[in-house]
């Protein structure tokens, strides 16, 4: 049985003009002046101060910040909806992260690479501003301004086009690849490789290749020339770039050992701050320092990174580490000693 006498409509009296305030307020940008508000409601400013208050505790975003605000102008108070900034659209987002991505391919200036990645970038700018997307457009000015990136010397790659191209191909088709290639101080040498992997490590290129049954890693700067053959391949299930270099400290690996060290105060935020290897672990010590674990191959590229950080790391274990940087200390300074 309803609670309401037949024909008489129910009043819901100060819900309805809650509800009547924030339909107005949606009609009104600028927001509306509380004496304003009073007058539409036919009801004293005080009670809308409380609608105010009811609105502003139930009101809240995600972040639990209210919705709703009060301003002071020279007519009095105001109350309106609290400006929010308005998020990026899709396109203008993923057009920003296709500029970020193609920005960490600077290295590859003037080459094949570079070339199609900038190239795709351009069709997306145009696709963009025939859609009548002014925000992106807007988004994309100084945009390499915005956001820059500084890396340590990169290769150059801009002679090595051919190369590239048909590295490339050969690994896209599956296709055995000859390669002349020149090691550091030894003579040119060829090997016929299965292309498995177009390796980016420190903003240079490298093949990982099978030869055989070993599989090897080629500096694409030290090819000299490269031929695709006609002999296909089954890429090896057995492999995977990420096992083979999960023990490795960069690109040189090795047998994997436990390392410790210890980093002194004055570089351990640095330290610490930066994940040198997916295992590692760090323990932040009560006088500042720090201490890093890894399991990691104690290779010459490993070594050189520990002779950055100079005096203030100690080698915990393994001892025979220790010995070689200790070594390595003594060869400099005695070297440098000669100019004394």
């Amino acid at each position: 049985m309803s609670e309401f006498p037949p024909g008489t409509a129910p009043s819901y009296g100060s819900a309805t003009r809650v509800i009547q305030i924030v339909y107005w307020l949606h009609q009104s940008p600028l927001g509306l002046g509380l004496t304003e508000l009073a007058e539409r409601l036919s009801v004293s400013e005080r009670t809308v101060n409380r609608y105010v208050h009811v609105l502003q505790e139930a009101l809240v975003d995600d972040d639990g910040r209210s919705m709703v605000e009060t301003v002071r102008h020279q007519a009095g108070v105001r109350m309106r909806f609290r400006k929010r900034t308005t998020p990026l659209d899709g396109s203008a987002l993923e057009l920003l992260s296709l500029f970020l991505a193609l920005d960490l391919m600077k290295f590859l200036e003037g080459t094949l690479i570079r070339e199609g990645a900038r190239d795709l970038m351009d069709r997306f700018r145009d696709l963009l501003q025939k859609t009548g997307n002014h925000k992106a457009a807007l988004m994309m000015k100084d945009m390499d301004r915005k956001f820059f990136h500084w890396s340590e010397a990169p290769k150059d790659y801009s002679h090595k086009n051919q190369v590239l191209e048909r590295l490339i191909d050969s690994l896209v088709r599956q296709h055995h690849v000859k390669i002349s290639y020149q090691a550091p101080q030894r003579d040119s040498k060829i090997h016929v490789i299965m292309p498995l992997t177009l390796l980016m490590y420190k903003r240079g290129l490298y093949v990982i290749g099978r030869a055989d049954t070993k599989t090897l890693t080629f500096a694409v700067e030290r090819i000299q020339e490269a031929w695709v053959l006609e002999t296909g391949f089954a890429y090896p299930v057995d492999y995977d770039p990420a096992t083979r270099f999960q023990h490795h400290f960069g690109l040189m690996g090795g047998k994997a050992e436990e390392i410790v060290l210890r980093f002194d105060a004055q570089v351990a935020e640095n330290v610490v701050s930066r994940v040198w290897h997916p295992d590692q672990r760090v323990e932040r010590l009560d006088d500042g320092s720090a201490r890093l674990w890894l399991h990691v191959a104690p290779s010459q590229e490993f070594i050189g990174w520990l002779l950055s950080y100079g005096a203030f790391v100690q080698i915990e274990t393994p001892a025979h580490l220790r010995q070689a940087l200790a070594a390595r200390h003594r060869a400099a300074f005695e070297l440098l000693d000669k100019f004394e």
